[in-house]
């Protein structure tokens, strides 16, 4: 994780309110920047833990949708609460890694966004904000497995209080996603509705993207995770496409999970070539 990038934009933000994570406009884009081997490994990966995520979560509105669960609140945060949670079920360093690069990438858009300045925020928005999921992740994730990321609490300035309230909240999440899915997990017997991935092309400005994608089968692993896991009422598409927007989003009137190879770049600029998208290293 970088480690660098989230004490820098903690610092910076200090008390002020911070804006939501609705899309930001695509910048000006062309083919992948030559980077060195390191740095390329470096980006891709950040890519592709944020991809995981973001269908993760993505999924958290499919269950809710399909499975009609009872919701208190925004869907936004309990979709957040889905994905952690299902990053923490999988209890390996795969998903340890996708969980540090997802808060890393939240401090770092809160950052590109502006937030610090109240003028930037739009405190209307349905999604929390970047800076806000942030810290809550981080406090599910430290409150469900204090031995792998009590470093990442303690790095992001969470405090001991807040450490400790952290194990509770992490309990009551739990408990209530184990009893809204307790008639919808799969345990051992056949599988539900398909689920159906599809990488569209990408042309020659996102096509290594699309082929980094393709390539480490993202989308499948999402699939197969929800697959092991749960039974689907009904079939769900999982599409990788080109969208004009940096984005990601469910559609429930046609079962669909739509990833855009615009958020895949956008989280390679961060690490690769933040310039372009307005930051500094």
């Amino acid at each position: 994780m970088r480690v660098w990038a989230i004490l820098a934009v903690v610092a910076g933000l200090g008390l002020a309110q911070a804006a939501g994570a609705s899309p930001a406009p695509v910048p000006t884009a062309g083919p992948l920047p030559e980077p060195s081997p390191e740095k390329r490994a470096e980006a891709e990966q950040f890519a592709v833990n944020n991809t995981l995520s973001a269908l993760y979560h993505e999924f958290g509105h499919l269950f809710i949708d399909q499975f009609q669960l009872p919701i208190l609140g925004h869907e936004e945060d309990a979709a957040d609460a889905i994905s952690t949670l299902l990053l923490l079920k999988q209890n390996n360093d795969q998903a340890a890694e996708v969980s540090y690069d997802t808060v890393d990438g939240y401090f770092m858009s809160s950052d590109l966004y502006g937030e610090a300045d109240a003028g930037n925020v739009d405190f209307a928005d349905e999604h929390a904000l970047d800076v806000q999921r942030a810290y809550e992740m981080a406090c599910l994730l430290v409150g469900g497995n204090p031995a792998e990321f009590e470093g990442l609490a303690d790095d992001v300035g969470l405090g001991a209080e807040r450490i400790e309230s952290c194990g509770e909240e992490y309990a009551t999440a739990q408990r209530g996603w184990d009893a809204m899915m307790a008639a919808h997990l799969r345990s051992g017997g056949p599988e539900g509705a398909a689920i159906n991935v599809i990488y569209e092309p990408a042309g020659a400005i996102f096509g290594e993207v699309a082929a980094l994608l393709k390539g480490r089968a993202v989308l499948e692993q999402v699939a197969d995770t929800v697959r092991r896991q749960f039974v689907l009422k009904s079939p769900v598409t999982l599409r990788a496409k080109l969208c004009d927007e940096e984005n990601a989003f469910y559609n429930g009137e046609v079962g669909e999970i739509t990833f855009c190879y615009e958020y895949a770049r956008f989280y390679y600029d961060l690490i690769f070539d933040p310039a372009r998208l307005g930051l500094e290293e």
